[in-house]
C-alpha cells in the first residue's frame, strides 16, 4: 500500500501548503488522515493474524514505530523553529499560562499523548478549558505544538492498544463499528457537525480503523482473484483521491468504503522495492512537512511545489535515522519474549 500511503501524505501537504490548479486539495488533509486509519486497521488485523502470537511484542514494535519517527521529526522541528527564532519550550514557559497548562503542553510535545486533546483545549492564564469547535488560534493549546498534525498519532496508538482484543473477532469489530457510529451521531447532535468533534475524537475514528480490519477478511478472496482486480482497485482509489475535491459533496464519503474494500486486492497485486520505500517514507513526509513549511514561510518562499519537494527530500534524509532508532528500541525487547514473535512478513 506504499503508493497510496505516499499519495495520501502528499494530500496532507496540499491541505497546509496550498491547492493544485485543477484538482484543488485532492482528498484534503482530514480525509487523507482518516484513510490512513483505514489502512492502519487493515494492517493491524494482518500482522496480528500472521505475525504475533502474544500482545507484548506487538505493543513494543508498534509503539517503537510511532515514537521513533515522531521523536526524530520533533527534534527536526525544534531545530527549524530555533533557527527561525522561535524557541517553542521557551515560548511555553515564558507565557502567562498556568503551570498545569505548561506541564501538559511540554509533556504532550514529548510523549505524543495529549496532542489530540489540544484540539479541544484553550490554554489561558486561568488554566485549561474545553472548547466546542475547532481551534482558531489565539489561546488554543494547539498553537503550542511543534508538530500540530501529530493529533492523529495518539488516536492511532489508542487503537493499537485495542487491536489485539478486537481485530481477531469480526463480531467485536462490528460491535465497535456500530458503537463508533453511534458516538458520531451523539457528538454531532451535541456540538453540531463541526471540527474536531465530527471526525477527530477517538470514539468516532474507531469506525475507520474497524473498516480496514473488517475488510482484511476479504484477503483470501483477493488472493484467489485475477491480478487485474488489484490494478483496477488501485486505479479507482487513486482516481478517487485525486478528484475528491471536485466531486459533489454528497459523493465524497464513498472514498472510505472504496479504500477499505480495495486494500486487500491491492496488497495482493502491487508490491516491490519502490512500493515499500514509498510506504516507509510516507510517515516522515506526514510529520516533516510542517517544519519545512514553517521554514519556507519564514524565508518568504513558501510555494506549494517547493514545500512538497523539500518535504520529500527531508523525509528521505531523516528516514535512515528513524530506522536506526526504531531498530535500537526494538532490540531492547526482552529476549525471553522473542520466541513468541513469528517471522517478519
Amino acid at each position: 500500500m506504499g503508493y497510496i500511503r505516499f499519495f495520501l501524505a502528499i494530500c496532507v501537504i496540499f491541505a497546509h501548503a496550498g491547492p493544485l490548479p485543477v484538482f484543488g486539495y485532492m482528498a484534503g488533509g482530514l480525509v487523507a488522515v482518516l484513510c490512513f486509519f483505514i489502512l492502519s486497521g487493515f494492517y493491524m488485523a494482518l500482522v496480528l493474524d500472521q505475525k504475533y502470537q502474544t500482545v507484548a511484542p506487538f505493543y513494543w514494535n508498534r509503539f517503537s514505530r510511532i515514537f521513533s519517527g515522531y521523536w526524530v521529526a520533533l527534534v527536526f522541528a525544534l531545530i527549524v523553529m530555533y533557527l527561525c527564532h522561535d524557541n517553542l519550550f521557551q515560548r511555553i514557559f515564558s507565557s502567562n499560562l498556568t503551570m498545569d497548562a505548561k506541564a501538559f503542553l511540554v509533556a504532550s510535545n514529548v510523549l505524543i499523548f495529549g496532542t489530540d486533546f489540544s484540539l479541544f483545549l484553550d490554554a489561558t492564564q486561568n488554566g485549561l478549558s474545553f472548547v466546542s469547535s475547532a481551534p482558531g488560534g489565539g489561546t488554543s493549546a494547539h498553537q503550542y505544538l511543534a508538530l500540530p498534525q501529530s493529533w492523529s498519532l495518539p488516536v492511532e496508538l489508542m487503537f493499537y492498544i485495542m487491536a489485539p482484543f478486537c481485530c481477531r473477532s469480526p463480531v467485536r469489530l462490528i460491535i465497535l463499528f456500530v458503537a463508533s457510529y453511534a458516538s458520531l451521531l451523539w457528538l454531532t447532535g451535541l456540538f453540531g457537525n463541526v471540527d474536531p468533534w465530527a471526525a477527530r475524537v477517538f470514539p468516532v475514528t474507531v469506525m475507520y480503523f474497524v473498516s480496514g480490519a473488517l475488510c482484511y477478511r476479504l484477503l483470501p478472496l483477493a488472493k484467489r482473484s485475477n491480478r487485474a482486480w488489484g490494478f483496477l482497485a488501485m486505479a479507482v482509489v487513486l482516481f478517487g483521491i485525486t478528484t475528491l475535491d471536485i466531486l459533489p459533496t454528497d459523493l465524497r464519503w464513498l472514498i472510505f468504503p472504496a479504500i477499505a474494500i480495495a486494500t486487500p486486492f491491492i496488497i495482493c497485486t502491487i508490491s516491490g522495492r519502490i512500493e515499500q520505500m514509498l510506504g516507509e517514507v510516507s510517515y516522515m513526509v506526514y510529520l516533516s512537512h510542517i517544519p519545512v513549511l514553517y521554514a519556507l514561510q519564514y524565508l518568504g518562499h513558501a510555494s506549494m511545489p517547493l514545500v512538497v519537494v523539500l518535504s520529500i527530500c527531508v523525509s528521505f534524509v531523516l528516514l535512515p535515522i528513524v530506522k536506526a532508532l526504531d531498530n535500537a528500541i526494538r532490540s531492547r525487547f526482552p529476549r525471553r519474549n522473542r520466541q513468541y514473535e513469528r517471522v517478519e512478513i
